[in-house]
């Protein structure tokens, strides 16, 4: 069991807790509705040579202090963090996260009952986020001071509370409580589900390195078919 390097769990539904290796690369638990523990083994002097975490569809599953992602884990290698459909999951341990250099790409959504995400903190490297669906309303969630590098955001907006959007570089509006701040330095949006945003083109004039643009399911926004779209841009409405 030493030697492992990828491990995959899927539709073990007797399956209580697992205990990591300090050997696995590749991690991925899913539909696994009787989980409600998962710890690693790694400890400070020897990091974890994990960079890829997937837990998703487990409904019972609960990320203790000691589990993704905690300092005293040593995740210093992970890349990518995917965290989707657990309904139960009530807490998401990030005060950590400036720790996780090497973190690209995460993903949490759908879990309706976690209340204590997300805090404003970030990855310092992160340059991918999928994100919604959680417990706290998009539009309580505060200034996020995302890092400068993140270029690509996916926004699910159902019970958001959103209404509007603004780009946290424009200081000459002062959004509402019910306006959702975008990062300057995106290249690529996607929002799904925000029903009661009506306008977007506004805020395009203040993302000046956005080339794609996808919008899902947001029915109040028109205005769109009447922008003049710069050459790098490329509007996609669904």
């Amino acid at each position: 069991m030493e030697s492992l390097t990828q491990v995959t769990f899927s539709m073990c539904d007797r399956l209580e807790s697992y205990n990591c290796p300090n050997s696995v690369e590749r991690l991925e638990i899913s539909f696994c509705n009787s989980m409600t523990l998962l710890t690693f083994s790694a400890v400070q002097e020897n990091p974890s040579p994990l960079t890829k975490s997937i837990v998703g569809d487990c409904d019972n599953v609960q990320l203790q202090p000691k589990t993704i992602p905690a300092k005293d884990l040593s995740l210093s290698r992970l890349t990518f963090l995917a965290i989707s459909y657990c309904k139960n999951l009530t807490s998401f341990s990030h005060k950590h996260f400036q720790s996780l250099t090497s973190l690209e790409e995460l993903e949490i959504h759908d879990c309706p009952n976690t209340d204590s995400f997300p805090c404003g903190v970030w990855p310092p490297n992160l340059r991918k986020l999928m994100i919604g669906m959680l417990n706290k309303p998009m539009s309580e969630w505060g200034p996020q001071s995302f890092p400068t590098s993140l270029v690509e955001l996916f926004l699910f907006g159902k019970n958001s509370g959103v209404v509007s959007f603004a780009v946290a570089d424009d200081l000459r509006n002062t959004p509402s409580s019910s306006s959702f701040l975008l990062p300057p330095s995106l290249v690529s949006l996607s929002l799904d589900g925000f029903t009661d945003v009506e306008s977007f083109s506004e805020v395009l004039q203040h993302l000046p390195c956005l080339e794609r643009l996808y919008i899902m399911s947001c029915p109040k926004i028109t205005d769109l078919k009447e922008t003049s779209d710069p050459s790098n841009l490329t509007i996609s409405v669904f």
